[in-house]
């Protein structure tokens, strides 16, 4: 190439070729905005989504029925195969390689996921796998479920009147203080039928009677038990004679042991502690004891001819028509709680920012630049490499 060219010189040489000029202009410049367009841009995506939850218990880590959150899991390997198996348009993608491109963080209760780079090679798909991601403890807080039977569980296998009641009693305990809650918490919620506490105040009118005390009352009265707690009283009526004996020699001797520590004290606090001890262990004795004649009082009764068991099984119907009635408002409070909780479960999402795409009119201004400085290049040692082919070719 010849040296001390002006730029004058090398605009002439463009010019002699100004049409080969246009088409490599025009060539490289399209070239370059498809290239962008439809191989740059598919791969370089990069995503970062902002977001928070709400729902009851979050501020703990865990979901409304007490099961764990960790935010962790969004981005899991389990939820990254759910989320493919969900739909066909998501089969392409790595599962192991989403797992790599893919983290989370959390700070001031607001997270951000990041994707660092595309999956799909489609902005919509790469977007909308991520939404998925995100909704999924979204979705499992909106639907989760609750049992509220154990108590109902214990009664079927409780096997004594009293025992049936004392779990009736605590499902009732257990409702009451889950209206009671929940009303402490959100207010009182507006719900399809009526407003939260319209049903506290018509479950606490239902129990307001003392059922349970009118059966534990009517039971030891009239020796009303289940078959299977007679067999097991009359069984049981020689071993409880035994340890209330027992009991009693204790309770004596205890109470030997207190006097003689509290006439030698003589007002020492240090006999305090010991004293108090005593006075524990015989509480103990005589709550045993009072339980001990109350199950020999039943079973004198029984072997006397009070127990009549056709008319235990009547009264045992009536409990079982009573448990009815609070299985009925049991399952009335689950509906209120599941909709309590859907009212209060929310999920934001503050922004969704894409980077490392390039836009289509930056796309426009590189290709036309790019093109540009291409095609006069090109050009220019076209025309330069012809013009002295021509002069050598002359000489």
């Amino acid at each position: 190439m010849e040296e001390g060219l002006s730029l004058s010189d090398i605009w002439k040489y463009i010019m002699r070729k100004k049409i080969l000029a246009s088409i490599l202009f025009g060539g490289i410049t399209i070239l370059l905005f498809i290239l962008i367009l439809f191989a740059y841009n598919p791969v370089a995506g990069r995503y970062e989504a902002t977001f928070n939850y709400n729902w009851y218990g979050i501020e703990n880590n865990k979901f409304a029925n007490g099961k764990v959150f960790n935010y962790y899991d969004i981005i899991s390997i389990d939820n990254v195969r759910e989320v493919k198996r969900s739909d066909e348009k998501f089969q392409n993608i790595d599962v192991n390689d989403a797992i790599d491109q893919l983290d989370i963080r959390l700070k001031d209760n607001i997270y951000t996921i990041y994707l660092k780079k595309s999956l799909l090679h489609n902005k919509d798909l790469d977007k909308e796998f991520l939404f998925n991601l995100i909704t999924m403890p979204y979705k499992e807080a909106l639907n989760i479920e609750f049992d509220f039977s154990s108590n109902f569980l214990g009664y079927a296998a409780a096997n004594k009147i009293a025992t049936k009641l004392d779990f009736l009693q605590s499902q009732i305990d257990m409702l009451k203080s889950g209206y009671s809650g929940m009303i402490a918490y959100y207010g009182d919620v507006a719900l399809p039928q009526k407003n939260l506490s319209n049903f506290y105040k018509e479950f606490d009118a239902f129990v307001s009677n003392n059922k349970i005390s009118e059966f534990r009352y009517l039971a030891f009265k009239n020796s009303h038990m289940t078959k299977e707690e007679y067999k097991s009283i009359v069984q049981q009526t020689i071993a409880l004679e035994s340890e209330q004996e027992l009991l009693r020699t204790r309770k004596e001797s205890l109470l030997t042991s207190l006097r003689n520590i509290y006439e030698s004290s003589n007002g020492n606090t240090y006999m305090d502690t010991a004293i108090a001890n005593y006075l524990n262990s015989l509480h103990n004795l005589d709550s045993r004891l009072m339980k001990i004649n109350e199950d020999l009082t039943l079973m004198k009764n029984a072997n006397a001819g009070s127990y009549d068991e056709a008319e235990s099984e009547a009264f045992l119907k009536e409990i079982e028509t009573y448990k009815s009635e609070i299985d009925a408002f049991t399952k009335t409070y689950k509906e209120n709680v599941q909709e309590v909780l859907k009212k209060n479960t929310i999920l934001n999402i503050i922004s969704f920012e894409e980077y490392g795409r390039i836009s289509i009119i930056f796309a426009i201004l590189i290709s036309i630049i790019f093109g540009i400085l291409c095609s006069l290049f090109l050009t220019f040692l076209v025309s330069y490499f012809s013009s002295k082919k021509q002069r050598n070719h002359l000489l």
